[in-house]
């Protein structure tokens, strides 16, 4: 448990929301009639427009200065969030205005009274493992990511399977036949990769799933590895582009013996839990096991 007093809160929001806008003023003006400084981002700012008294808008150089990230919204708001903060080493205090809210802690209704609590330190963190992904070009470094949910190849345009050369520690694993490949975390086994048969993996484990997607051969199955293993994609399919995402959110185009390599990132992402919600009762609840 915390015992570290919040200063300052990094605001972010589901965008174009009216009834996320509408208490996230409160939100602001609650925070800042306690003496927290509020930082969010400028599109943030334009949507809080005259009720932003005291609030400073910011890039991820202010982050350093930041004791908490709060976020109103859903399960693709936090994984956008969890990205940003994760370099500075921040906790996501999450609250579900979405949809499936997988990932968010508690509910809307009790953002006040939670709040109330965190602000005296009164909170627990738990950490998650996230990926880096770089995708290279002849030799060359296109771009890096981090994810905390998953990486995936994908193919892209044509109806068409692709092959994709996979080894893990320089070990040729398969060449898979394949619509795509999904390289998850434990927290991002319960999103892409279970859709495509993946397990459920625990939030605390040090593993990565690598779930194929609709792969010719249906003996090839997922496979449950060590975090500290390095895995190569190589797109070999000659006349057909493939794409990568990160979190469904980010990615870049895959052109002929592009690869992307996918290993345990340096950094975490620090959430803030709902000591008296447990995993098990949150897959009951949003699978919806035990319904008929």
């Amino acid at each position: 448990m915390s015992k570290m007093p919040i200063r300052a809160i990094a605001l972010f929001l589901k965008p174009d929301v009216p009834e996320i806008v509408i208490l996230a003023r409160d939100v602001v003006a609650w925070l800042r009639n306690r003496a927290v400084q509020v930082l969010v981002t400028h599109t943030v700012l334009e949507q809080l427009d005259s009720e932003a008294d005291g609030v400073i808008a910011g890039n991820d150089h202010n982050l350093s200065d930041v004791d908490l990230a709060v976020v109103l919204g859903g399960d693709g708001t936090i994984l956008w969030v969890a990205r940003r903060v994760a370099p500075f080493d921040i906790p996501v205090l999450s609250f579900n205005m979405g949809h499936l809210g997988f990932l968010a802690a508690y509910p809307a209704a009790e953002v006040y009274s939670r709040l109330e609590k965190v602000l005296s330190g009164d909170f627990c963190t738990e950490e998650r493992m996230m990926l880096a992904a770089e995708h290279f070009r002849g030799g060359t470094r296109l771009q890096s990511y981090i994810a905390l949910n998953d990486v995936v190849v994908n193919k892209q345009l044509s109806p068409r399977l692709i092959q994709l050369e996979t080894c893990v520690n320089d070990n040729l694993i398969n060449t898979y036949l394949c619509d795509g490949l999904i390289i998850s975390t434990p927290t991002g086994s319960t999103a892409y990769s279970l859709s495509a048969g993946g397990p459920i993996m625990l939030p605390e484990l040090k593993a990565v799933v690598m779930t194929p997607i609709c792969p010719h051969m249906l003996t090839n199955r997922p496979i449950v590895m060590n975090s500290n293993y390095r895995i190569s994609i190589r797109l070999i399919s000659r006349d057909r582009k493939a794409f990568l995402t990160v979190d469904g959110q980010t990615g870049s185009s895959m052109s002929f013996e592009d690869t992307v390599t996918v290993f345990a990132s340096p950094y975490k992402a620090r959430i803030v839990t709902n000591e008296e919600t447990p995993f098990f009762e949150v897959l009951r609840r949003k699978l919806t096991w035990g319904h008929r």
